[in-house]
């Protein structure tokens, strides 16, 4: 981005200035404050990029507090042009943990019409657990005009809630996003009470609301993930064969490479380079991650 040559130098000064904190703690709260003074917005951006490094002390606890105080830093966390992703999702469980206002700040952005600030609220809380408060706001995008911000929401909906109901409304939207997301959501749930919905998904027109359903059903154990598997090596339509490759990969279970050897033969090129990766990455595992061997 633009501003990455410069801002490098200007986080080793404050780097620098950190790393008296011990020393003389009243001093260097002095200069942060004067920083801060002197260019708030820059001094906001230089501290969340620092605090999402690994590592941290007694300067970085006092510089966190610092933040957290500060409305102001949660525009400098949602602004693309300020701070890019990896360094957004690196500081923003810091600041949740620290800022007891933190959701409710986020929140405060509802109703903007700057859809990337809006995008990037919902990449912050996409693994966020304690994003509750933020629900009846993600209601409302689902319903928005804007696809992409409406399956991403309905994804953390699901996730959040695991509320058959609710995705249960979402298998109802015209949008396969919306759909395929909302499935993605209930991975991790109960299967007792997502079973029922989790087989409405996996017999969807779409591959990729399909696909999401295969993966929970297999990893819970369920017997239908794996005839759905059997099923989509042989499906028509390249777009799902190609997608069951790739639920293979998110499933992780070397058992299932003999499947992936089938679609490296497959006719279609992308089934064929999918299958590949998913099938290297299964090996991968299956070296890092030996099965015990028996004992005699």
């Amino acid at each position: 981005m633009e501003y990455s040559a410069s801002r490098s130098v200007e986080i080793d000064e404050l780097t620098e200035v950190l790393a008296q904190y011990e020393a003389d703690p009243a001093l260097v709260r002095r200069q942060l404050r004067n920083l801060s003074v002197s260019d708030p917005r820059g001094f906001l951006r230089l501290a969340l990029v620092h605090l999402g490094q690994p590592g941290g002390g007694p300067a970085e606890v006092h510089l966190t507090h610092l933040l957290a105080a500060e409305r102001a830093y949660i525009d400098v966390l949602t602004d693309a042009g300020q701070i890019n992703d990896e360094e957004a999702v690196a500081v923003a469980p810091l600041m949740a943990r620290v800022d007891k206002q933190y959701h409710r700040k986020l929140l405060e952005i509802r109703g903007s019409e700057d859809i990337r600030r809006i995008a990037r609220v919902l990449q912050l809380i996409s693994e966020d657990d304690q994003a509750m408060t933020l629900v009846p706001w993600l209601r409302e995008l689902v319903d928005a005009e804007n696809s992409r911000l409406a399956s991403k929401a309905a994804m953390i909906l699901s996730r959040l809630t695991k509320n058959p109901m609710v995705v249960s409304k979402f298998l109802r939207n015209a949008d396969a996003r919306v759909r395929a997301n909302a499935v993605e959501g209930l991975w991790g749930g109960n299967i007792e009470t997502t079973r029922a919905l989790l087989h409405t998904a996996a017999s969807d027109p779409n591959h990729r609301v399909v696909a999401n359903a295969v993966v929970e059903l297999y990893r819970a154990g369920d017997p239908l993930g794996r005839e759905k598997i059997d099923e989509l090596v042989a499906h028509e339509e390249p777009l799902f064969r190609a997608a069951i490759a790739w639920a293979i990969g998110e499933i992780g279970s070397p058992d299932l490479l003999p499947v992936l050897r089938l679609l490296e033969r497959d006719s279609i090129l992308s089934v064929r380079l999918r299958a590949g990766r998913t099938a290297k990455r299964l090996q991968c595992l299956a070296i890092a991650d030996p099965m015990p061997t028996a004992a005699a």
